[in-house]
């Protein structure tokens, strides 16, 4: 007769291969360090054909007349200090992963997914405690029962489901999964964690990039010689989004993103999807457009015109944040309306 020899289902045995690149004809690895000056110049053509006709016009934070007029840099130098700006970032990115080859590893899946399908029969278990605190007795409600209710009620004891796997000490009985639980293990690994994993890295990158960039605006030296450039531009549009001094670019941006992919532990190709959407956030802030279909607008209240608070002469000591709104209203620099008299002098300035 078999024995049964654990409630817990057996892991699948895996061999782990080199997955193939996301595109054929170049590596993770060199996608990863393009990821971000591609996706920067397809967002900054895509944003200049929009400058350039006037169906989106409506949707403008100011009118085009206020670029020329208020902005203390033309575009021309905006495109040299942009493009000093990738240089760096992109030697910095070769140099942190000179040594890493950024390979992708396939065929653990099933595995990683019987992991978590473990930890939902593990915590099964303490369902008949909870329900006895409150007077309920789960396990003779599910007497023999087959359901998967009653194998719940039971804190994870399925006697149904089990399978006789041969040894050369005879017959042993196992446990299998529910189908419910390798689906909700399925779900928990292919979406749970990695939108956990983005909203932590989001959420380190904001953090780092909240102090850093408020302590480029209070520190007068930090400010005049560094920060000051990218305020050259007070009516901002999409491609100037980077325009920064390149240490400051290393210091503020760069760093945060590191710091939020590795503590998130983001794989390669999280790091790239990762990458792009900060950029896509950051031009989005910049683009001078509040569109109603933003996908932004819909995440975050951290939006253009959130962001474009902070390029005017009045809003400078506020909204330095780049996600989130966090930060900014527990530090109390959130502003989202100008003070009273900020028009009229805009006007005169014009």
């Amino acid at each position: 007769m078999a024995n049964l020899t654990s409630i817990l289902p057996l892991l699948p045995s895996y061999d782990l291969q080199v997955a193939p690149s996301i595109l054929s004809f170049v590596s993770d690895k060199t996608l990863s360090l393009l990821a971000v000056p591609v996706s920067y110049i397809i967002l900054s053509l895509f944003w200049e054909f929009i400058d350039s006709h006037t169906f989106w016009d409506a949707y403008k934070i100011h009118p085009s007349e206020e670029v020329l007029s208020r902005n203390r840099v033309s575009k021309w130098e905006t495109l040299r200090g942009v493009f000093v700006y990738h240089a760096v970032s992109l030697a910095a990115a070769v140099a942190l992963t000179w040594n890493d080859d950024c390979v992708s590893w396939q065929g653990k899946e099933a595995f990683d997914v019987a992991v978590w399908a473990q930890r939902l029969r593990r915590a099964q278990a303490a369902i008949p405690f909870f329900l006895e605190i409150v007077g309920v007795d789960s396990v003779s409600w599910a007497g023999d029962s087959g359901s998967m209710v009653a194998g719940l009620l039971r804190g994870g004891l399925y006697p149904t489901l089990t399978e006789t796997k041969f040894t050369s000490d005879g017959p042993l009985l196992h446990t299998q999964f529910a189908q419910w639980e390798l689906d909700l293990a399925r779900t928990i690994y292919y979406v749970v964690v990695p939108v956990i994993q983005f909203y932590v890295a989001l959420f380190i990158a904001d953090t780092w990039f909240y102090f850093m960039h408020r302590l480029f605006h209070t520190n007068k030296f930090l400010y005049k010689h560094f920060h000051a450039i990218h305020h050259r531009l007070y009516v901002v549009y999409a491609f100037g989004a980077v325009y920064a001094h390149p240490i400051e670019g290393l210091v503020v941006d760069f760093t945060a993103f590191t710091l939020g992919i590795t503590i998130a532990q983001l794989t390669v190709r999280q790091a790239i999807l990762f990458n792009v959407l900060t950029v896509w956030k950051a031009m989005s802030d910049h683009c001078g457009y509040v569109l109603p279909w933003d996908p932004f607008v819909y995440l975050t209240a951290n939006t253009s015109k959130y962001h474009d608070v902070h390029h005017q002469m009045w809003g400078l000591k506020n909204n330095f944040a780049v996600f989130f709104g966090f930060w900014d209203r527990v530090m109390g620099t959130e502003r989202l309306v100008p003070p009273p008299m900020a028009e009229k002098q805009m006007k005169k300035q014009l």
